[in-house]
């Protein structure tokens, strides 16, 4: 059986092409207590569970559409990505086995709580995806 791939895709509606600003202003009426969220939700166009997500405070910042959370805090990772391109350019690069086994190692130093793997002592794949995406400078 032989799979086509979709070579040029026309969305058919307009879920989740909502713009940036929007859901600014209406992050900011519903915490400021101004609409509720079902009446921000109609006049914005924004989805509910957006807002909710703004009010309930469970984004990195007003307005920001990005849901999760990173394991390691931005300070931390900057200063793993610093370590990892000093590294680097020295001609000393790690491997992404290293680079898990350093992560877990310094969260556990640093007393910070983490999913990762306690028996193997090392940090999950998925984080790994997630760091390299976010520092793509990164050559692993």
């Amino acid at each position: 059986m032989h799979l086509q791939m979709v070579q040029k895709y026309k969305r058919k509606t307009d879920r989740g092409s909502w713009k940036l600003s929007r859901v600014q202003q209406a992050a900011q009426a519903v915490c400021n207590g101004k609409m509720s969220i079902s009446e921000d939700a109609a006049a914005y166009r924004v989805p509910k569970s957006t807002l909710k997500r703004h009010k309930n405070r469970k984004v990195q910042a007003l307005g920001c559409l990005e849901r999760f959370h990173t394991t390691l805090d931005a300070e931390f990772e900057k200063e793993l990505d610093e370590y990892c391109c000093e590294m680097q350019d020295r001609l000393f690069g790690l491997t992404s086995m290293e680079l898990r086994s350093l992560a877990f190692e310094l969260a556990e130093k640093n007393g910070i709580s983490t999913t990762f793997n306690r028996q193997k002592r090392i940090a999950g794949k998925d984080w790994l995806h997630g760091f390299l995406s976010r520092h793509n400078q990164l050559s692993i």
